[in-house]
């Protein structure tokens, strides 16, 4: 194996990950993972930080990386994703107990490449000190509650996996060897943390308490429901629905949409109309807003008719 203090000085050397003490701590989780799971030496060059969606991570993606699906107490799942070099790199010093000079031609990871790799990225997640970058970087909680749970051959399939919520990107770029004669590259894809309010209360700091509570609430989900009508029919004449059906609307529901909470909460009243060219609605008695504001245009009673005609969903 190499010597621990090349390593560790090789690590610290490192850009941008030997000014942040967050990013300094997982170099070294980094460098240390790889001598004590293959004996491999490498560097973190840089370690970069994003805030992605569950909509544009397949494109922050490598071609041809190993993606693992890691998961965590409280049904949280993120990814480690591993470059082709990486995974080629683990390969060989496992296989042939070296690394080659030049790397080998990049090929889709199999199976067996995400088996022989769990130990480098079990590695990695044991050696992240969580309680030396607490509240100073998004990935602080990591320690000793993520671990591997499976591979995921394709990126297609990570909305079908993977919650839609916002995440945290985390990707080290690195030079393997002691000369550092490969580059690849290692990322860990976390789901994004909120601050719990109970952490703001212990440190019976009032003002940090509000925040805390501040940030829990408003920064959650909440559903809204324009409704543009509530119809009651007679259960045989809905039951002979067929597409192409017509359905009248009260006079009105165009300009008196309802917008609904949970549970059917009136919130507030509307009126349909279109913004930019996308349908929207504008609430209506609302302090400093003008139904016939600039850029937005109520939507029009089809052919000046009384009342309003819709067609059944399934027939368009």
């Amino acid at each position: 194996m190499a010597d621990t203090t090349i390593l560790r000085r090789m690590a610290q050397a490192s850009g941008d990950a030997a000014e942040d003490p967050a990013r300094r701590v997982l170099a070294s989780s980094v460098a240390r993972a790889a001598e004590a799971v293959l004996g491999l030496p490498l560097a973190v060059a840089s370690v970069e930080v994003a805030a992605v969606t569950l909509a544009d991570l397949p494109e922050r993606l490598e071609d041809r990386a190993l993606i693992a699906l890691i998961e965590a107490p409280g049904e949280r799942q993120g990814l480690a994703i591993l470059s082709a070099g990486l995974v080629s790199a683990v390969i060989e010093v496992l296989t042939m107990g070296r690394m080659s000079p030049s790397e080998p031609a990049a090929r889709r990871p199999t199976r067996t490449d995400a088996a022989l790799s769990v130990g480098l990225i079990e590695g990695i997640l044991a050696e992240t000190d969580a309680s030396a970058i607490a509240g100073e970087a998004p990935w602080a909680d990591w320690q000793g509650a993520f671990r591997y749970a499976s591979s995921i051959e394709d990126p297609r399939l990570l909305p079908l996996i993977l919650d839609d919520t916002r995440y945290q990107m985390i990707r080290c770029t690195l030079t393997l060897g002691l000369s550092g004669e490969r580059r690849a590259s290692l990322s860990f894809v976390l789901p994004e943390r909120r601050q719990p309010v109970s952490a703001a209360a212990a440190t019976g700091d009032p003002a940090g308490w509000r925040e805390g509570l501040a940030g829990a609430v408003l920064g959650a989900e909440a559903e809204i429901t324009a409704i543009l009508a509530r119809l009651s029919r007679p259960l045989a004449e809905v039951a002979a629905l067929m597409p192409g059906a017509v359905l009248r609307l009260p006079d009105d529901a165009l300009t008196n949409l309802r917008l609904e909470g949970a549970g059917r909460q009136l919130l507030a009243r509307a009126r349909l109309g279109q913004y930019r060219g996308y349908l929207a609605v504008r609430l209506t008695g609302a302090p400093g807003h003008d139904a016939g504001a600039t850029g937005f245009t109520p939507a029009q009673v089809p052919g000046g008719e009384p009342g309003v005609l819709a067609r059944q969903a399934a027939g368009g």
